[in-house]
């Protein structure tokens, strides 16, 4: 997984691995070299270590002039199980439309490749999903994303209260994905999450539709 990791995050085409040995080779340029270390250095933590604080060592600036210049990783705290890892990842990857995006199931860590405005939501999101089961919510939780041109430039995390059942909560993420015609509708079963991104109009739709009908 680190092996597959390193060679699409770093773009290295080939780096492989003696399992024997626990070794990875890689073969690149400098700047290739020194971001496979760097992410390495990250994703190979041990199992059974608490996940490391999200600070700004484990972000990584490219200095190149491809506009997915930043490296990041995220470590979860609150994601107990692999299958909830997968939808925080899933969440992240399709409303930050980050094409680079990648689990690591053993330390629980996401390991991302895009914008600094991709990579900026994205942390938004870690911080709004990654939490406790039981966690109470107050407040509006939105994000404006910057920058001009998409219309859908508004993200909010709803927090559903009543839906007791993954089935429910499954139903009101349709419901709103139908009535509001959003195109991004996810939703997150542990703590009963829904995360949408849309137009103003769209996402104050959507805030009216789940306090009706999360009861």
């Amino acid at each position: 997984m680190v092996r597959s990791i390193t060679e699409i995050v770093t773009e290295i085409k080939q780096a492989p691995t003696d399992s024997e040995q626990k070794l990875l080779t890689v073969h690149g340029s400098a700047i290739q070299i020194d971001l496979a270390e760097w992410l390495f250095n990250r994703l190979d933590q041990p199992a059974n270590q608490p996940p490391a604080e999200n600070s700004d060592s484990h972000k990584y600036l490219t200095y190149r002039r491809d506009p997915d210049n930043v490296v990041r990783v995220f470590y979860l705290a609150h994601t107990d199980t692999v299958q909830n890892l997968q939808e925080v990842a899933t969440v992240i990857r399709s409303i930050a439309e980050i094409r680079r995006l990648f689990t690591y199931n053993s330390p629980r860590a996401i390991a991302m490749r895009g914008t600094a405005e991709q990579v900026g939501l994205a942390e938004w999101l870690v911080n709004q999903l990654d939490q406790p089961a039981n966690a109470a919510s107050a407040g509006k939780r939105e994000y404006s994303v910057p920058g001009p041109g998409d219309p859908d430039n508004v993200v909010r995390v709803f927090s559903l209260t009543h839906a007791a059942t993954v089935q429910r909560l499954q139903e009101l993420a349709v419901q709103v994905r139908t009535m509001t015609r959003a195109r991004r509708v996810f939703n997150y079963s542990a703590p009963r999450i829904i995360a949408l991104r849309g137009t103003p109009g769209q996402v104050e739709q959507a805030d009216q539709l789940i306090r009706e009908r999360d009861q």
